[in-house]
């Protein structure tokens, strides 16, 4: 799809040699970002055309600022501690530099991460990194891009939490444990407003 094809001779083609399903590729061809439609055609999204996710980093679930960067947070379970990778949001996929229909790797600590976007943006396996700081099920990482190139992480362990008051619970769980701000600034700031931060898009 170096050029626009009309969306119907595309279906129709697909659909004669690969026996998918018609309706199955106008989805996919209108619906992910890889592709750009114009009118009836449709089009591979060309590398200097960036893609803007309609939900930005402030509106992302489990993404916060933490100590002045966009941060992704997971808890760990079963699945980070066996090596699988997992879904991201799509903001914060861009944040890391990943473009629809590409894959790479951002470095840490001298270790790659996986990262790329199929059917949805993804990063790989994280497990070296319970193994390394022994982290166990319900313990929190928060993932960093600290500079262009690298990411790092940051922890909360779940037995820490333990007969922690409600509101230093909440200030654990964004990344704010530390700090002497009010609650409110501090929800604030983990959530990019008030010229916290700003999204990155690259």
């Amino acid at each position: 799809l170096e050029r626009a094809w009309p969306l119907d001779e595309l279906a129709r083609e697909l659909s004669d040699r690969f026996g998918v399903a018609e309706v199955s590729v106008r989805m996919y061809a209108t619906m992910h970002p890889t592709f750009v439609t114009e009118g009836s055609l449709v089009r591979l999204r060309r590398s200097d055309e960036a893609y803007i996710p309609e939900t930005s980093l402030e509106l992302s679930p489990q993404c916060f600022v933490v100590d002045g960067f966009w941060s992704l947070v997971v808890t760990v379970d079963r699945d980070f501690l066996r090596g699988s990778g997992r879904n991201i949001s799509e903001a914060f996929a861009v944040h890391l530099g990943v473009a629809p229909g590409t894959s790479g790797e951002l470095g840490s600590d001298g270790r790659p991460v996986r990262l790329g976007w199929g059917m949805a943006p993804w990063i790989g396996s994280l497990r070296w990194v319970a193994n390394e700081h022994g982290l166990v099920e319900d313990d929190i990482v928060f993932v960093r891009r600290c500079s262009p190139s690298k990411l790092d992480f940051t922890f909360v362990r779940n037995a820490d939490l333990n007969g922690a008051s409600p509101e230093a619970e909440l200030r654990a769980r964004v990344g704010a444990a530390g700090s002497s701000q009010p609650i409110a600034r501090c929800l604030a700031d983990a959530l990019g407003l008030g010229g916290a931060s700003s999204p990155s898009v690259t």
